[in-house]
């Protein structure tokens, strides 16, 4: 993304599929503390995830390839330009059943046995297409289970096994771009929402005795039609991790518009804090945003209300945050305009 801190233009002349060391302590839960540098895996969107090292693989192709319609599909995929961020690419994905595909997911296998994972984290940053029913489909189906969620162009969501409708939220537009976190392990999975850390959902996964092991994500359904802009798709097969255990890779939180907050422009001071009333929030702005700042404590529950300025201006900005209450510990602040979050990390001693 075009912006002071990180551009897709550098992946270029590198792998597309990267290995982006993550500049933060991990937390696993309250008090446990994870080694700094864990890996993501990120798939980049600047080509097509079976032209990425290592590659994905094509997955329920239905109809299968043939000469007369081959497994990929120009007007179905194809890397195209951001229309909202002009030099970026992503990855156009659209299934709209005959003549055409009627099914397609891409898959990415996890390490074989004995290395294969019992828990697995999985970002998208997707924005729907119109005229489908559904966003995309994520499938996770590894450590002898399966669970997986579905996004509705509606606003709603399904857990797999469960025909049930859920809503995303008032007001929640999947046809912009969002962030949504998967986690799963042998027993439940997760889904998190543009890096809340309170999730959206976590639904229990009955025991099997399944040998598969990988996540995908694309249409699995040969009924309802399917269509998303994927910017970027990373992973971590060590855990499942919630966006207060594990940020997202700094190489990698890329804003959707100008008007993002960056983590390169956002800052805490004091960091740790000792005795002061109040935390000041430093940050730059490059057009008019509203900006929310909401306080999270370890565990990822909500700490006071969000405290919330309007159309604040383009400049550098530093604001003042009541922290009085706050005992000791560590905090997660997220910093958040209409279409991105960052979340820094604030020590209270």
């Amino acid at each position: 993304m075009q912006n002071s801190f990180y551009t897709k233009s550098i992946c270029h002349f590198c792998q597309p599929l990267l290995k982006v060391a993550l500049g933060c302590a991990l937390l696993l839960s309250a008090g446990q503390v994870l080694a700094q540098n864990e890996p993501w895996n990120v798939y980049t969107g600047d080509v097509m995830p079976n032209e990425s090292t290592p590659a994905f693989v094509l997955s329920s192709v239905n109809p299968a390839a043939s000469a007369e319609l081959p497994a990929i599909v120009p007007a179905e995929q194809s890397i195209i330009e951001n229309p909202d961020m002009p030099g970026n690419k992503v990855l156009s994905f659209k299934i709209m059943g005959a003549p055409n595909h009627v099914q397609f997911l891409w898959r990415r296998n996890f390490p074989d046995p004995p290395a294969a994972p019992t828990a697995a984290t999985v970002v998208v940053k997707a924005k729907g297409l119109p005229g489908v029913d559904r966003v995309f489909e994520m499938d996770l189906d590894f450590a002898g289970t399966r669970g997986g969620f579905i996004i509705y162009s509606n606003g709603t969501y399904t857990i797999r096994g469960n025909s049930e409708s859920f809503s995303l939220g008032a007001g929640f537009d999947p046809m912009q771009w969002h962030t949504y976190r998967f986690t799963k392990t042998a027993s439940n999975a997760s889904f998190y929402l543009d890096e809340n850390p309170t999730p959206i959902a976590t639904a229990t996964i009955a025991a099997d005795t399944r040998t598969n092991n990988y996540f995908r994500f694309g249409d699995g359904n040969s009924d309802p039609t399917t269509g998303a802009l994927f910017d970027w798709v990373i992973w971590d097969n060590t855990g499942a991790y919630s966006p207060a255990q594990k940020a997202l890779p700094s190489a990698t939180v890329l804003a959707v518009t100008p008007d993002a907050v960056t983590p390169a422009s956002t800052s805490i001071y004091p960091n740790p804090l000792n005795g002061s009333r109040q935390a000041l929030v430093r940050f730059s702005l490059p057009t008019a945003s509203d900006v929310n700042i909401q306080i999270f404590d370890i565990t990822g529950k909500k700490v006071g209300q969000p405290h919330a300025f309007r159309n604040l201006k383009p400049d550098d900005h530093e604001l003042a945050i009541p922290v009085a209450d706050l005992t000791g510990g560590i905090y997660f602040f997220q910093i958040s305009t209409s279409k991105y979050t960052a979340t820094q990390k604030l020590i209270v001693r």
